[in-house]
């Protein structure tokens, strides 16, 4: 039976390379006969790519501004709401040019939305960004929160970040990183803002909707 298994396992990753090797080949060509201005080769090439790996935002979008020269808006803006559903944050750029608007996603890039992510306190609401980053009055509840903590007494005047998002439903998610963070001192982060603040997602469309991209926030605690 495990022979079996490393046959298979073998055999898949043979064809696994292959498909690899195959869909950059079909890029390369695509690409160069895209720079020459040869749209209905590099449709080809781009549309090959596809019925190998659909989901690969690069040929997707590529696509997309082919079938752009080629006249094809309709297509083209088609093609280009797929890619942004991929994560694809250039896509929007050219959505808004020629399409209209973004389409709904559960999870945005944050520069897309209608509204950024907002906080309340004590049935206070307050914007989570201002234009000098993540809003002093969290800042300071953390600051106060972070010194009973005898987890980040540890770190007492060293340096770290926090990058964070909020999720759809208003979870505040967060992931710690620098020389002197831990999975500890990122637990005990991650439930100080929880508890010092209830947090409000993006809005776009009147919608509540998630962050693929987030902040970072350096913290030195005093």
């Amino acid at each position: 039976m495990r022979k079996h298994c490393t046959i298979i396992i073998f055999l898949f990753s043979i064809l696994s390379f292959s498909q690899e090797a195959k869909t950059k080949e079909l890029m390369e060509n695509g690409n160069k006969a895209y720079q020459k201005n040869d749209f209905e080769n590099a449709r080809k090439y781009y549309y090959e790519i596809i019925k190998i790996d659909s989901t690969n935002k690069d040929a997707i979008f590529n696509l997309a501004i082919t079938e752009l020269n080629l006249g094809n808006k309709n297509k083209s803006c088609e093609l280009l709401q797929k890619s942004y559903k991929l994560q694809d944050s250039e896509a929007a750029k050219f959505i808004k040019e020629y399409c209209g608007e973004i389409e709904y996603n559960e999870n945005m890039f944050y520069q897309d939305v209608d509204e950024m992510p907002k906080f309340k306190i004590d049935d206070n609401l307050y914007d989570l960004i201002t234009e000098k980053g993540i809003n002093p009055i969290l800042f300071d509840k953390l600051k106060v929160r972070a010194k009973k903590s005898k987890i980040l007494r540890k770190i007492k005047n060293q340096k770290i970040f926090v990058l964070f998002k909020i999720d759809k439903d208003g979870n505040f998610n967060s992931r710690t990183t620098g020389e002197n963070t831990s999975k500890e001192i990122d637990n005990e982060l991650k439930i100080i803002f929880r508890e010092i603040a209830e947090y409000v997602p993006c809005q776009y469309q009147k919608k509540d909707v998630g962050m693929w991209n987030g902040f970072s926030l350096p913290i030195i605690l005093k």
